[in-house]
């Protein structure tokens, strides 16, 4: 199986694939059919798959902002809550509250192929 990952460069997930693996002992009498078969030499082995791997999660989220967050030459606080489970995402946390505070509205969305996805406006108070 092969987790998720986290692509920096393009800001995007990979999804996860799932275990794949060549069942033998099923497969070995369809291929001795084959052999002895005077027309039909073509086989379809038996291939299993395992289950599916897990979906990409806030922990992987992290990873990719703390990254982004370690390149860019500024001070940075986040804060993510997904607000279907309640996890919360910090980093940075005791950063903001100096003379000018601006307030960043963002919605991102994790598609079903990894990407991120989102809309976002800033207002600045004053």
């Amino acid at each position: 199986m092969r987790s998720p990952q986290a692509d920096l460069e393009t800001l995007t997930f990979q999804p996860g694939q799932p275990a794949r693996w060549l069942n033998v002992e099923a497969s070995q009498p369809l291929v001795a059919a084959a052999l002895n078969s005077a027309g039909g030499r073509t086989v379809e082995l038996v291939v299993e798959q395992g289950a599916a791997p897990p979906l990409v999660d806030i922990s992987l989220l992290e990873d990719l902002i703390q990254r982004r967050v370690a390149e860019f030459p500024g001070i940075v606080g986040v804060f993510m809550k997904n607000l279907d489970t309640g996890e919360e995402l910090v980093i940075n946390g005791d950063v903001g509250g100096g003379d000018c505070v601006v307030g960043t509205q963002l919605h991102t969305t994790i598609g079903r192929a990894g990407e991120l996805r989102g809309q976002g406006h800033g207002d600045d108070p004053g």
